[in-house]
């Protein structure tokens, strides 16, 4: 039996009424009084058999102005409390190294404190539990929350990492399908080989029974594929930034000739001097230069996605700095002005 409780009054109360305020504070005393009471019923309905495990954390942190989604430690720094079947008591060490006060504030200098990402808790509660990890997980078991063997911990964190090894294979497949093969770049720090090779000899320490050799070479496996995966999930980045920025650049360069044109005299001036003399070859012809050259920009990028198989989004940033492009050269002739204004002064 799973239970999952959303208690979602301290965030409410934390976004009115602000953190350290009369209200929060009284709500977080209702919720713990809740907590106690569930727990209580829990106990009682299963005669306290000692074979229930709970896990009990937060998403997200908050400001002192109730706010969060910025990266400050106050709004990512979350408690992780875990006990019951399956988790290991709390262990005697150092937390100085830590420097944020939190051990000291809660008066646990003496206990040894186990950071973890918040994506390892997915796998901490299907370790417990005794569920395969999530297919998309990219948590890491955290071992020192487990109350189990050596062996148990080799063997879990094993299985850990050939699922997130595995989704690194996935997204190699896919980025190489999405990717020109002369222009593809794989991720050089986990070849085929090199991958193999670990887990052949995590294999081996495992049959001979050195669990903390596997556990420290597991780890290594894991650190591998999950900067690989991050490597491939940000494989386009600068591609895709730099459509983007060439996007906003060309639509300030179109709003700021609209704003000459329509509330300045500097293009107004220049055309009437344009008037009096022979008009520009460029002026005769930044129509069909435009046509010309935006086409053509805009078939090769269309092309170009679809030989890649490009998701449907990779249109929704590569097309429209094309068209932006077509109508800021449609005023060539209002570039060519603000230019002459410019030399002239």
């Amino acid at each position: 039996v799973i239970l999952f409780l959303h208690l979602l009054g301290i965030d409410t109360s934390g976004h009115a009424y602000r953190p350290m305020s009369r209200e929060y504070l009284e709500n977080i005393r209702v919720v713990d009084a809740g907590i106690q009471r569930t727990i209580k019923l829990l106990e009682e309905f299963y005669q306290h058999d000692g074979q229930t495990a709970y896990v009990f954390t937060s998403d997200h942190g908050m400001t002192d102005w109730g706010s969060h989604g910025a990266g400050h430690p106050s709004e990512t720094l979350t408690p992780l409390l875990a006990w019951g079947a399956g988790v290991a008591g709390p262990q005697p060490g150092n937390t100085q190294d830590y420097g944020d006060g939190f051990a000291r504030e809660w008066k646990l200098e003496d206990i040894k404190r186990c950071d973890v990402n918040q994506a390892d808790i997915a796998p901490l509660m299907s370790s417990l539990i005794g569920v395969p990890f999530p297919l998309n997980s990219v948590g890491t078991l955290p071992l020192d929350y487990l109350d189990n063997t050596a062996g148990f911990k080799a063997e879990s964190l094993f299985t850990n990492a050939r699922q997130v090894v595995e989704q690194f294979e996935v997204k190699l497949k896919q980025r190489k399908e999405t990717t020109l093969s002369m222009f593809f770049v794989p991720y050089s720090d986990l070849t085929p080989g090199k991958q193999q090779n670990m887990t052949r000899n995590i294999v081996s320490l495992l049959r001979a029974q050195q669990y903390q050799e596997a556990i420290l070479e597991c780890g290594k496996l894991i650190e591998l594929a999950l900067k690989g995966l991050h490597y491939y999930h940000t494989y386009d980045r600068l591609f895709l930034c730099t459509s983007v920025t060439l996007g906003f650049v060309g639509w300030m360069s179109y709003v700021v000739l609209v704003l000459l044109r329509d509330h300045t005299t500097i293009i107004q001036q220049q055309k009437l001097y344009k008037v009096e003399n022979s008009p520009s070859v460029w002026t005769r012809l930044q129509g069909h230069i435009s046509e010309i050259v935006c086409g053509s920009l805009a078939t090769n990028i269309l092309v170009f996605l679809l030989v890649i198989k490009a998701p449907w989004t990779y249109y929704v940033y590569c097309l429209p700095p094309a068209w932006i492009l077509y109508c800021v050269l449609q005023r060539g002739s209002d570039i060519h002005s603000v230019a002459s204004y410019i030399q002239a002064n």
